[in-house]
């Protein structure tokens, strides 16, 4: 049984935009990052002024969406494109984080860095992974979410002469949490099961 059950409104569009914007991942990770980001409320305003359904700053949603007006973010539809959009693009890049510095990790592991990069920014995450060491006997090695974690948290991640807020951590924890539920709702629980089963398998390979 999930923790809690979760509205349906936007169920549809979170589906919707998965498909249109090509993400690889199942269309509840959109739903999870409503849960946790604005509690579903496209008027939601976070305390550093993040906007809308998903919780957009500005210049996340000009990077994202270019000359659409910011205060767009309250429009559900446009901000559900926008989160699709942006995690697209943040899969690319943590792929290619752990291409440059030969590492790789499974999906579950990989869904989570994506997710922290939502949360505090690609750079933090891309200099975490950088800092994981590597095996020296394997022409890439496998890297963990936890791994990653513990590097953001490590004085050595820092971008720009700051550092990661520590909330990034138990907000990919959230995520999980929130995830499960939305597959839950879905009847797909399962499905995650399955998947984890089988990322485990592959690493234990």
């Amino acid at each position: 049984m999930p923790d809690k059950h979760y509205p349906t409104t936007f169920d549809a569009l979170f589906e919707y935009r998965a498909k249109t914007e090509g993400l690889r991942y199942p269309w509840q990770v959109l739903k999870a990052i409503a849960a946790i980001e604005s509690n579903f409320d496209p008027d939601a305003r976070g305390q550093t002024n993040d906007l809308g359904l998903m919780q957009f700053t500005v210049p996340t949603w000009k990077d994202v969406m270019g000359g659409v007006p910011y205060e767009q973010a309250t429009n559900p539809d446009l901000a559900v494109q926008a989160a699709a959009r942006l995690l697209v693009r943040l899969e690319t890049q943590i792929l290619g984080y752990l291409e440059r510095f030969q590492k790789r990790a499974s999906d579950i592991e990989r869904i989570r860095m994506v997710i922290a990069a939502y949360n505090c920014g690609p750079g933090y995450v891309k200099h975490a992974i950088r800092l994981v060491p590597r095996d020296e006997d394997l022409p890439r090695t496998t890297v963990t979410w936890a791994q990653v974690a513990e590097k953001l948290l490590s004085p050595g991640c820092v971008v720009r002469n700051r550092r990661p807020s520590p909330t990034v951590i138990e907000h990919v924890s959230r995520f999980r949490i929130a995830f499960r539920n939305a597959l839950d709702d879905s009847g797909e629980f399962m499905q995650m099961l399955k998947w984890e089963h089988i990322q485990t398998q592959e690493k234990e390979a």
